[in-house]
């Protein structure tokens, strides 16, 4: 039987750095919602400046899609006392990060902000909002 003798290959610091973050923007983390409507909010939306904080700082998550709800400046309107399940899809998160939050920029007090969520092997969260 014949060894096989495989070449060496030599991968620079900078390629290295390129691979490492290309594998970073290849990530995602997919927040599955449940929204229940309130009396006095029957209409939901999302706004895109939407973002994942991760909680010891560093790159951002960016919102990529949204499924089944509307973005803003439409609204999708709710029966009062309504369920609603949608999914934001963002760019990935830090490899080192264990916890991030949740937060809608909007201009005004109407956003929200889900503090401390602790990060999972699957990337793939279901939250209540």
């Amino acid at each position: 039987m014949t060894d096989i003798i495989l070449p060496f290959i030599e991968i620079t610091e900078s390629v290295r750095h390129s691979l490492a973050a290309l594998r970073f923007e290849e990530a995602q983390v997919t927040l599955h919602i449940r929204y229940q409507s309130k009396e006095y909010g029957n209409k939901i939306r999302i706004w895109p400046t939407t973002f994942l904080l991760p909680e010891q700082g560093g790159k951002r998550g960016r919102l990529v899609a949204a499924n089944n709800i509307c973005l803003s400046p439409e609204w999708l309107h709710l029966p009062i006392g309504a369920e609603h399940l949608f999914s934001l899809l963002f760019t990935g998160l830090p490899e080192d990060c264990k916890k991030f939050h949740l937060w809608e920029d909007i201009p005004g007090q109407d956003g929200f902000f889900l503090k401390d969520i602790e990060r999972n092997a699957t990337d793939v969260y279901q939250i209540s909002l």
